[in-house]
């Protein structure tokens, strides 16, 4: 009797169950916590009280505890819950329910004692701490006007891409591309309409190219992609639709825009750098601008 007693008092559910699930202790935890009496839960099986448990996978984790004399553990990362408990909380949750880990392990010959921890605190901080690094993650990646990697990740990616070209002999292309004559966009409607110019040329470039290009902001104007497994020949058809895409398209307020673009490949079979690269593709880019706009060079 003083034992249960103890059990009855402990800052956690508790209860005791026999093999057939039917509820032999009920403290005070759980008293409170599912506004269930001890009069109410004692003599019930436990799936009838809380219809949401599947009963056939709680029976088969009871027989095996009795069975081998050894305690099974539910996670609540996994498994949520084993009843469901709404919150008792005057600030807002993530959760509707209780988060729990469950310990079920034999009590005596014919019964198993379930205790059950309140986790959702630190599932709640768990959570959080991922939504904050996954938003540093986009901080540090996305270009925030216009939704696209930023210079930095394209590095990144570009760096790895190059070893693998280099590596495995892949074909790896690259399209470089500016607005033309931008700043008179900014001088003539100012920056927020330029802005709006930058956003809608991004979208129609993301609405163009494969999942597995790789596209970004590189600065100011200048967009950036690089075609893994591609051709030169198949990056400057990319390239040329692009162009057209965005030649026919009308901005509100602007009109159309053009873009010119550099279209080159990596010479794999070299010590070139990425920067050389790049370099190579930005001399084809101002040869399209110095030759007229609107157009797309390329070259080896």
């Amino acid at each position: 009797m003083d034992h249960l007693m103890l059990l009855d008092l402990m800052d956690n559910g508790i209860m005791l169950l026999d093999k057939e699930l039917e509820i032999c202790f009920w403290n005070q935890w759980l008293e409170f916590h599912t506004n269930l009496s001890k009069n109410d839960a004692i003599g019930k099986k436990l799936p009838e009280l809380f219809p949401e448990i599947i009963k056939k996978n709680l029976k088969r984790k009871v027989e095996v505890s009795l069975k081998l004399k050894t305690s099974t553990f539910m996670d609540a990362s996994v498994s949520k819950y084993l009843i469901q408990i709404p919150l008792k909380k005057i600030t807002s949750s993530m959760f509707n329910y209780m988060q729990q880990n469950v310990i079920i392990a034999p009590y005596g010959n014919e019964n198993v004692i379930i205790v059950i921890y309140d986790y959702t605190p630190l599932l709640e901080a768990q959570e959080l701490l991922k939504q904050q690094a996954e938003k540093f993650e986009i901080q540090a990646t996305i270009d925030p006007l216009t939704q696209v990697y930023n210079r930095l990740k394209f590095n990144t990616i570009l760096d790895l891409e190059v070893q693998r070209s280099k590596r495995y002999s892949r074909d790896l292309s690259i399209i470089i591309f500016d607005i033309d004559h931008f700043k008179k966009v900014n001088d003539t409607y100012g920056h927020l309409i330029g802005d709006e110019v930058l956003k809608g040329i991004a979208l129609l470039v993301k609405n163009t190219v494969r999942t597995t290009d790789i596209f970004a902001r590189w600065g100011g104007e200048e967009f950036i992609i690089l075609l893994p497994e591609t051709l030169l020949d198949r990056a400057v058809i990319v390239a040329e639709r692009i162009r057209k895409t965005i030649e026919e398209y009308i901005f509100p307020e602007v009109g159309t825009k053009t873009c010119s673009f550099g279209v080159t490949i990596y010479h794999n079979d070299s010590n070139e750098t990425y920067n050389q690269f790049i370099n190579r593709a930005d001399t084809h880019l101002y040869s399209a601008k110095n030759s007229g706009r609107n157009r797309v060079i390329f070259g080896y």
